[in-house]
C-alpha cells in the first residue's frame, strides 16, 4: 500500500495531488513530470462506493444515539479522506 506513481515515467504523485483529484468527483490525475493523464480505476471507484453504502447502511440500522452516530460517521469519513490516496489506484487514460 502506497501512493501511486505515474505509470509512464514513475513520477511519485503526492497525497495532496490525489486529494485534489477526488474532492467532489474523480477528476483525472495529470502527471506533473510527463503530462500523462491517469483516471481512477473502475475497481477503486466500485470499492469506495460499496464501502460508503455499507457504512451508511450500518450506521442507519444501528440504534446509536444521534450524536454518537454522527461522531462515528465523521471519524469514518475523516479516515477515508486521509487513507484514500494510499489505496486508490489510477491507470493511464486511453480514451483519448
Amino acid at each position: 500500500m502506497g501512493i501511486q506513481k505515474c505509470e509512464n515515467c514513475g513520477y511519485q504523485f503526492s497525497w495532496k495531488e490525489i486529494q485534489k483529484a477526488i474532492r467532489w468527483t474523480y477528476k483525472p490525475l495529470v502527471c506533473e513530470n510527463c503530462g500523462t493523464v491517469h483516471v481512477i480505476t473502475k475497481r477503486t471507484s466500485f470499492i469506495f462506493s460499496i464501502f460508503s453504502g455499507v457504512v451508511g447502511f450500518t450506521l442507519a440500522m444501528n440504534y446509536l444515539p444521534i450524536l454518537v452516530g454522527i461522531g462515528v460517521m465523521l471519524i469514518i469519513l475523516l479516515l477515508a479522506i486521509i487513507l484514500f490516496p494510499y489505496v486508490a489506484k489510477y491507470e493511464i487514460d486511453n480514451s483519448h
